[in-house]
């Protein structure tokens, strides 16, 4: 038996959005804030680092954070 879709339609678009795409889109873009944040802490730390006066990271640690963030902008 096939189960009834169901719809909503977006009050200030009026576009028609099925229920499980819905959370989906909401879904994926949760997952986007939450890495580009991550991202952006990353960046920090290597900013930190390679600031003279602070240098946070010791030299390991700064190629894997360097490489986390390379990662994480261009796949995430």
């Amino acid at each position: 038996m096939a189960r009834a879709t169901t719809y909503r339609i977006c009050p200030r678009s009026g576009l028609q959005f099925e229920r499980h795409a819905e959370r989906l889109m909401i879904a994926n873009a949760v997952t986007a804030v939450v890495f580009l944040l991550l991202g952006g802490i990353l960046a920090v730390g290597i900013v930190l680092t390679r600031w003279p006066a602070v240098h946070w990271l010791e030299a390991h640690r700064f190629y894997q954070v360097l490489t986390a963030h390379g990662l994480d902008m261009l796949v995430f």
